[in-house]
């Protein structure tokens, strides 16, 4: 049954609404605009019915403190009153007002017109609900998911943000095609609802990356076993759709409130963060923010392109240590290191280290239509401005490395330069490149 509040200085008129209202709606009174605001603070009605006219606080100043209160000021408001003023009636439904009815009113068409305004809210309701919905997958779009996480961080403080995508989703829909492609991210969704529980929020932030925020306090141990199940549920649900030409796995990356962070953005680029450390070492896995690589991930000290040398330097020097790659991620490293090792080590000269570093901005739904196009001509622009000896590879799904033997700064600078102006050639709109520059030198 839906809860009607009215606000009324006279008591006849409070009296008179609860005998029209009794069998149809639950009805709470107050006879001030005061008492109404401490009542609020406690219950959320579905609708009020305002008087205008009321000592200390009027109807006006009363609707202007639901509008400044951000839970409040959805609620629809139906003006009654004895005030037969024209002016009264445009004041009031320029404030908001979705009726204004004058006393003494006839029961039946107060009735018939609260009854038309709660299933227009029901209505809009449903739709907001909707559209707030990822058309394929069901769960939240990128745009309420973050309103409902922020919503949740101003109430409370703890909470897990996983944020996860696959590794090679581009290749079901090379090999198979976006039918199929779309059936995976069903499937993925789908899988996903089963560790969200109703109180979790569940959202596509776009194209096959989602986010899933836990509500709660939890136990690391508890946390890993979570995120464990996550990706072994996820690949053995996805991968029973193909008959291994295709092999997928889901990357996972963690950060922890308030430990990490207490806003939105902050929680979200650190989970990104720690996805991207997944992605880099070897895929298939999850990883929190922070736990193994403080030295890579300053928290608010790096950029990604700083952050992105400081990784693959820290890759390159592990590689030495070791002769044996653990999987085949690692042996485009282990092989990098080899080569430039070798080479250095003969001439006694210093080698360079370019990072490149493609910046999409994306749609409203999250998606970076243009990043693999731009990709694609950076890679040109520096293949073609490299000298023979020089060494190119691709470092991510937005970076590639390339790595000048017998190479000043300064000389790096104006290849770095030279490339960048070829690119921007292209005149790919939305898309930007950042390069840093990091010294290799033979110790």
């Amino acid at each position: 049954m839906k809860h009607i509040l009215m606000v009324d200085d006279v008591a006849t008129n409070l009296k008179c609404a609860a005998e029209v209202f009794k069998e149809h709606y639950i009805l709470s009174m107050e006879k001030s605009g005061e008492q109404a605001l401490k009542l609020l603070k406690r219950t959320t009605p579905d609708l009020i019915i305002l008087d205008i006219n009321m000592p200390n606080m009027s109807g006006y100043e009363f609707m202007e403190k639901l509008r400044e209160n951000a839970e409040w000021a959805e609620i629809p408001v139906v003006i009654l009153t004895s005030d037969s003023d024209m002016d009264s009636e445009i004041k009031s439904l320029r404030m908001g007002a979705m009726d204004f009815i004058r006393k003494p009113f006839d029961p039946e068409v107060m009735l018939s017109r609260i009854e038309k305004i709660l299933n227009f809210e029901n209505s809009k309701k449903e739709f907001s609900m909707i559209s707030s919905k990822d058309a394929l997958t069901g769960v939240w779009s990128r745009k309420y998911f973050e309103k409902e996480v922020i919503k949740h961080l101003s109430e409370e403080t703890d909470g897990i943000f996983i944020l996860m995508d696959m590794d090679n989703f581009k290749a079901v829909n090379d090999l198979h095609g976006h039918i199929v492609g779309d059936e995976v991210l069903k499937i993925y969704a789908d899988t996903l609802k089963i560790f969200a529980a109703e109180k979790d929020i569940l959202g596509r932030i776009g194209g096959d990356e989602f986010a899933l925020f836990i509500k709660g306090w939890y136990t690391i141990s508890e946390i890993k076993d979570k995120a464990q199940q996550i990706v072994d549920l996820l690949e053995t649900n996805i991968n029973r759709m193909f008959d291994n030409d295709i092999k997928i796995t889901v990357s996972l990356g963690i950060s922890l409130a308030p430990g990490d962070d207490s806003e939105f953005m902050a929680l979200y680029h650190k989970a990104d963060k720690a996805l991207y450390y997944v992605k880099q070492n070897g895929r298939h896995g999850y990883h929190f923010y922070k736990e193994k690589d403080e030295m890579i991930f300053k928290e608010g000290k790096k950029s990604d392109t700083d952050s992105g040398l400081l990784q693959l330097k820290w890759l390159i020097e592990e590689s030495s240590s070791d002769t044996k790659s653990s999987n085949g991620e690692n042996d485009l490293y282990h092989n990098l290191y080899q080569f430039v090792s070798r080479s250095i080590a003969r001439t006694k000269q210093k080698a360079q280290m370019l990072l490149f570093t493609v910046n999409c901005e994306p749609d409203y739904d999250g998606n970076r239509y243009f990043l693999p196009d731009a990709l694609m001509k950076l890679e040109d622009c520096i293949v073609t401005t490299l000298r023979k000896g020089d060494v190119t590879t691709r470092f991510s799904n937005m970076q590639i490395v390339a790595i000048l033997l017998d190479a000043s700064k300064e000389n790096a600078s104006m290849v770095a330069k030279r490339i960048e102006t070829g690119f921007f050639e292209y005149n790919i709109k939305n898309v930007t490149v950042e390069c840093d520059i990091q010294e290799i030198i033979n110790e």
